[in-house]
């Protein structure tokens, strides 16, 4: 907010940013699953 942004544009690139972290982890579970896979055959 000292940078200028408004109280409500701060949660909501907080929001964003928690949400984008999500989607990193489960893609990064998703990728590790599959590499165990590909690793067993």
């Amino acid at each position: 907010m000292k940078a200028g942004w408004r109280p409500e544009e701060v949660s909501a690139a907080m929001v964003e940013l928690a949400d984008h972290l999500m989607l990193g982890i489960i893609a990064n579970r998703d990728v590790d699953r599959d590499l165990s896979i590909l690793r067993r055959q």
